[in-house]
């Protein structure tokens, strides 16, 4: 008796807030109803038959489940049709490979968990594993049992739809659907009694802008001074978000701080003020010159190119600054400095400076945006 109530404690049910199958698992129900229905409601038995399954089948009931949650489908395994929706259709029988990428895009970010991923690291490299499913624990509330089959349906959706480009062994997420923001409109089944001009005109082109974000960079130094507390904010005030750490703050270590390297992985580019004029500091400190090499090391893995060093020109002696963008510190023109700095991150293809020409009547603009 003591032992089934264990049992029962330890049956824990835990919701699943995405989808079990990947878009493209889910696609063949919507083409069968497209093909063998022509995209007409479909009796949920005859739709399983022509899918060579059965009704009852819990593979093709959870992948109901899925279609439905991609909006791709209305209707469940206890329903007696089963019907498509407007994006299910463009999904199968798109006008141009245009809606075709377009609506593979759209009903992949439908799940609020996997279009809150795509958004957070969206222009970014998608981290290690560990680093992925904690981001998804910490940051979006999957449950950790569920963090690495949910990781796993974003990466093939995310290949599948585009979204996510390789680059060598690198995964990037590029997402570039404007209408990021919205769900589509039609949360419900065609209506075919109404002509196609009865809905304004939605243009789903593969080629839609780049969704703007603020440019995210992460500044390492030793001792915090006013130095980098001056770099910091003039930085921010020009709209890029800092996030720093202490390389030298938990003392003697053969690795950074789970904190710095959680900063850095969602992060696009990475500072390094490896000088900071503090009289009470051993600039050759081999501690201190590890923890060096450990974060260019680091950052130049996670950011590639996107690093840039800071340091005065007197304390150049060490090679450090082989192949990496530097910035000259001069306390006395702390400005000057930032300035490189923003330079740096320019050449270095970190963020990109776009201008916005206006009417003569108005005034003109500039911003900072990821250089994706």
């Amino acid at each position: 008796m003591i032992m089934n109530q264990e049992r029962s404690q330890k049956r824990v049910r835990i919701n699943r807030p995405f989808p079990t199958h990947t878009l493209e698992d889910v696609l063949p129900i919507v083409r069968t109803i497209q093909d063998a229905n022509s995209g007409l409601p479909m009796a949920r038995e005859l739709l399983a038959s022509a899918l060579g399954t059965t009704a009852s089948s819990s593979s093709f009931r959870m992948k109901l489940t899925s279609s439905a949650k991609y909006n791709l489908i209305i209707g469940g395994y206890n329903d007696e049709n089963i019907s498509l929706t407007t994006l299910g259709q463009k999904c199968v029988v798109p006008q141009d490979s245009s809606e075709a990428g377009a609506s593979l895009v759209r009903a992949s970010i439908q799940p609020d968990k996997f279009r809150d991923f795509y958004r957070l690291l969206n222009g970014k490299r998608i981290p290690e594993e560990v680093y992925a499913r904690n981001m998804l624990i910490r940051e979006l509330s999957v449950h950790p049992d569920l963090a690495s089959e949910c990781l796993r349906t974003i990466i093939a959706n995310g290949l599948f739809s585009g979204i996510i480009k390789r680059d060598n062994q690198q995964l990037i997420i590029e997402l570039v659907d404007r209408d990021i923001n919205e769900n589509p409109p039609d949360s419900h089944s065609p209506n075919f009694s109404k002509s196609e001009n009865s809905n304004p005109p939605r243009h789903d082109p593969v080629e839609l802008h780049r969704i703007e974000s603020v440019p995210r960079v992460f500044i390492g130094f030793f001792n915090r001074s006013g130095i980098v507390d001056h770099v910091v904010d003039r930085l921010e005030s020009l709209g890029l978000e800092i996030l720093g750490g202490d390389l030298g703050a938990e003392g003697p270590s053969l690795s950074l701080s789970a904190n710095v390297m959680e900063a850095m992985q969602v992060c696009n580019s990475g500072i390094l003020v490896a000088s900071d004029m503090d009289p009470d500091l051993d600039t050759r400190d081999v501690e201190r010159e590890r923890k060096i090499w450990l974060f260019l090391g680091a950052a130049t893995f996670q950011f590639g190119k996107k690093v840039v060093l800071v340091e005065s020109s007197s304390e150049r002696s060490s090679g450090l600054a082989t192949g990496l963008r530097l910035v000259d510190l001069e306390p006395e023109n702390l400005d000057e400095t930032t300035l490189g700095i923003l330079a740096a991150l320019v050449d270095v293809g970190a963020i990109k400076l776009v201008a916005r020409v206006v009417q003569p009547s108005q005034e003109s603009s500039a911003r900072i945006e990821d250089n994706h």
